[in-house]
C-alpha cells in the first residue's frame, strides 16, 4: 500500500507540473517524501518498474519546468539506461522525448537531435505514439530541429518525422473536433490521424479493442461518414472551415 501511495503521489506531480503548477508540485514532492536517490538504491532497486519509471519521469519533468535542466538530464540517464537493458520500450520513448527537451533546454541542440532520431526511431518500430501526442508541442519544435539536418539520416525516419508533424499542425489532433467529440473520442480520433489500428489506440489508451470500436461508431455517427478515411478527411475540411471563419481578412 505504500509503495501505492508513492505510484499516485508521482502520478499527482506530473498532472501538476503539466498544468504549470509546479510550485505546488514541488511541494507535494517535499511532504511526500519522495526521491530519486531512494530508487537509485536502497529499498528502491526493489521497487516494481513501473513505480521507478513514474517516479522518475515526473520529478525530471518537475526539474525541467524549474530551469534545473542538467539536473534532470543526469536523472534521466540514470533511468533510461536501466529501462534500455531491460527492454521497457514505452519507457525508453518517454525517457529519450524529456531527454530531448532538457538538452534544448541547454542549448545542445546536437544531443536534443540525437534523442529525437531515437524517439521517432522507437515509435516507428513498436507504434507507441501516446507519449509523442502528450508532449506535442515540445516535440514539435524537436522534430524542426531533427529535420533541419536531415542529410545522412534514415529516410524512414525522416518520412515519420514530416508525417507526424504534419498531423500535430493539423486540425484532426483535437482543436477540429470541440466540441463536436467528446474528450476521448477526440483522443481516439488524434490517433486515427496517425493512421493508428484499432490494436494501437486500445493500448495507447488502455481500452478494449470492443470500446475503442465503440468510440469509432460514434465519431463516424456524429461526423457523418461511413470509415476511418472518411472521418479524418471530414475533420479536416471542419478544422479548415473553422480556421477560415475566425482568420480576420485582411487588405479588403
Amino acid at each position: 500500500l505504500a509503495r501505492l501511495e508513492d505510484l499516485l503521489q508521482c502520478q499527482r506531480v506530473e498532472l501538476l507540473v503539466r498544468a504549470g503548477k509546479h510550485r505546488a508540485a514541488r511541494a507535494l514532492v517535499a511532504d511526500s517524501g519522495i526521491s530519486l536517490e531512494a530508487y537509485r538504491s536502497g529499498d528502491g532497486n526493489e521497487a516494481a518498474w513501473r513505480e521507478r519509471d513514474v517516479a522518475a519521469l515526473a520529478i525530471s519533468r518537475l526539474l525541467l519546468a524549474e530551469g534545473r535542466s542538467q539536473e534532470a538530464l543526469a536523472e534521466l540517464a540514470h533511468f533510461s539506461a536501466q529501462a534500455r537493458e531491460q527492454g521497457r520500450l514505452r519507457s525508453s520513448i518517454r525517457y529519450a522525448l524529456l531527454m530531448a527537451q532538457a538538452a534544448h533546454a541547454l542549448g545542445d541542440r546536437d544531443r536534443a537531435r540525437e534523442h529525437t532520431g531515437e524517439v521517432l526511431a522507437l515509435s516507428l518500430r513498436t507504434g507507441f505514439i501516446r507519449a509523442l501526442v502528450d508532449d506535442a508541442g515540445p516535440l514539435e519544435d524537436l522534430i524542426d530541429l531533427y529535420l533541419a539536418r536531415s542529410e545522412g539520416l534514415d529516410a524512414r525516419l525522416v518520412n515519420h518525422a514530416v508525417r507526424f508533424r504534419e498531423r500535430l499542425r493539423g486540425p484532426a489532433t483535437g482543436a477540429v473536433t470541440q466540441p463536436l467529440l467528446s474528450k476521448r473520442e477526440q483522443e481516439v480520433m488524434a490517433l486515427l490521424a496517425l493512421g493508428a489500428a484499432n490494436k494501437v489506440i486500445a493500448r495507447d489508451l488502455d481500452l478494449s479493442e470492443n470500446t475503442v470500436r465503440f468510440h469509432l461508431k460514434n465519431i463516424f455517427a456524429k461526423l457523418n461518414v461511413q470509415n476511418r478515411v472518411q472521418a479524418v478527411s471530414k475533420a479536416s475540411l471542419l478544422g479548415a472551415d473553422r480556421r477560415q471563419r475566425r482568420t480576420p481578412a485582411h487588405g479588403r
